[in-house]
């Protein structure tokens, strides 16, 4: 994929209807819930960042706050967005080590339903599970395979624009059933105030968890899943009509 000037800017005009403090709400909450009390973390790190808008949400008591991307332009736009305080770190996931652990760890977005491979998909948990403190939580949302199976990704095209930009996405997906993989096709156009045009071409390759394989990768990498269900639904257990859902996860043997 490529991230150019105008990618950044556009990126967030793409996803205005996100409601990122209520998302990030709906973390501490779900989270506190299980905690039994309101859960108030001192350390925060989130995978696959973006432009930082979940970190922004974030109360500014807290004293450690981390965010990993692997795209440096959208790490750009979310140092203009952030406190100095936030540390930013260009790092693909799978890849990341630190000395640090932390009280709760997010990766929102379906980051984990990028990791594909046996390998992604071992080394993303494996990264979630060194960066968590010992009594800590991890937030992970996802695609959810049972509602992919009923209701499979489709031809979609986006078109937003404000007085800076103009851009129009369109991504046409190519589904394989067998390993739950869609290999989405996507072409960018954004068109700057001052005529200036830049188009992208990108293949997104995202998979698809049944919430059996997600428990069994991260119990390999050491983590339990205390909880899951459907994105922003804290009242009802995860069905097979949440498209998107979401997994709490801790180490094994943490209470």
């Amino acid at each position: 994929m490529n991230f150019g000037p105008l990618y950044s800017s556009g990126y967030d005009l793409l996803n205005e209807g996100k409601d990122y403090k209520k998302e990030l709400d709906f973390v501490l909450e779900t989270v506190s819930a299980i905690a039994g009390t309101e859960f108030i973390p001192k350390s925060v790190i989130d995978f696959g960042c973006g432009s930082g808008k979940h970190l922004a949400e974030l109360h500014n008591s807290i004293e450690r706050v981390v965010g990993v991307d692997r795209s440096k332009e959208m790490l750009s736009v979310a140092a203009d967005l952030l406190p100095n305080k936030c540390e930013l770190i260009h790092s693909d996931i799978g890849t990341f080590k630190t000395s640090e652990s932390f009280d709760l760890v997010f990766s929102l977005f379906h980051v984990a339903s990028y990791q594909t491979t046996f390998q992604e998909i071992l080394a993303y948990w494996s990264t979630i599970s060194r960066s968590l403190s010992k009594g800590g939580f991890a937030f992970v949302d996802f695609w959810h395979r049972s509602a992919w199976d009923q209701d499979p990704p489709e031809k979609r095209v986006t078109e937003k624009s404000n007085d800076q930009i103009s851009v129009r996405r369109v991504s046409t997906p190519t589904i394989d059933f067998t390993s739950g993989i869609v290999d989405i096709d996507i072409s960018v156009t954004f068109s700057g105030s001052s005529n200036k045009t830049e188009e992208y071409n990108e293949q997104h390759k995202l998979r698809a968890f049944t919430l059996l394989e997600l428990q069994l990768a991260a119990h390999v990498a050491g983590l339990d899943v205390v909880k899951a269900g459907g994105w922003l639904d804290a009242s009802s257990p995860l069905s097979p009509q949440n498209w998107y859902g979401y997994v709490i996860l801790r180490h094994q043997g943490s209470r």
